[in-house]
């Protein structure tokens, strides 16, 4: 025999102690609760994916690099940024030298290509160092430490 009460949300068994439950009213309840455990566990609009999950818990990564004159530099990541900003620590963004523009800084975005100095690849930054025509762009110097802002 079913329980004479059930509870009120989601009329579970509720046995008073003249009630003699049978295994078809536990069955009935486990399928129940399984069923709203999962729709409320599957409701996207709810809850987060494990990836938007660590986006909120990690939105960003930092890594302190020395520079080493090599012409090309791949910084890895452990996930694949939608934005690195890219700095040489204790220098302006741009300033002239002698009549030649020095690019201490570069940014890089997904879906946006690549620039004269920079690109975003799956999960790493590839940061090119040299002159090219005018320009000098300064993102591997030796002297220079850089700051390479990665977010998710």
């Amino acid at each position: 025999m079913a329980s004479s009460s059930t509870t009120p949300h989601y009329m579970l068994n509720s046995w008073s102690g003249t009630d003699k439950p049978t295994r078809a009213d536990f069955v009935r309840d486990n399928l129940l609760i399984d069923t709203v455990i999962w729709q409320h566990e599957s409701d996207v609009n709810m809850h987060m994916t494990r990836d938007e999950k660590h986006r909120v818990q990690a939105p960003f990564d930092v890594k302190m690099i020395q520079g080493t004159d090599t012409a090309s530099r791949t910084i890895e990541f452990n996930f694949s940024p939608k934005l690195v900003i890219y700095f040489a620590v204790g220098e302006p963004p741009v300033k002239v030298e002698n009549g030649t523009t020095v690019v201490n800084c570069c940014v890089a975005a997904a879906g946006y290509g690549e620039s004269a100095s920079c690109a975003l690849g799956t999960s790493s930054l590839i940061v090119e160092h040299g002159t090219s025509g005018s320009v000098n762009y300064n993102l591997n110097n030796s002297d220079c430490q850089y700051v390479a802002f990665a977010m998710r």
